[in-house]
């Protein structure tokens, strides 16, 4: 899901201009927003940002090079192919339909030292009201003995 997702910002005409060198002229800053927007689609961790922008860069390639080869013009130079092809994506972009994308959340420090808190009330006042698994009714007590 996060390689689609990745894709898609890949491929978004207006997040990368094709008119862009390379991926490593693409302004730092807007790889910083790129990134932004899979952390709130998804919770990574920061050593997994080196790989995400590795793997736009390669998507972000591949785009590039299938807009090339769709849009030939012969005797066009590179600029003027991806003029071309930028142009038309111009005409044909249609925002993607959002998708609901469940964001999975760490919880914050504060919660975990309530929590962490409140284990020592929890064992006095509500493991006591709480039957011991043994005492439990189990499944296979409602089996027939096979005796």
């Amino acid at each position: 899901m996060l390689a689609d997702y990745l894709g898609n910002l890949a491929r978004d005409g207006h997040l990368f201009r094709l008119d862009v060198p390379s991926w490593l002229h693409i302004d730092k800053e807007q790889k910083q927003q790129t990134l932004e927007l899979v952390r709130v689609k998804s919770d990574i961790e920061p050593f997994a940002e080196k790989f995400i922008l590795a793997s736009l860069g390669h998507k972000y390639r591949d785009w590039k090079a299938k807009q090339r080869r769709e849009n030939v013009i012969p005797g066009a130079t590179p600029e003027q192919l991806l003029a071309a092809a930028a142009e038309k994506l111009k005409k044909s972009y249609n925002p993607s339909r959002k998708l609901h994308v469940q964001v999975t959340h760490s919880m914050p420090p504060q919660k975990i030292e309530v929590f962490k808190s409140m284990e020592n009330w929890a064992e006095k006042n509500i493991l006591v009201h709480l039957k011991p698994v043994e005492k439990s009714w189990q499944p296979q007590d409602f089996l027939p003995d096979p005796a």
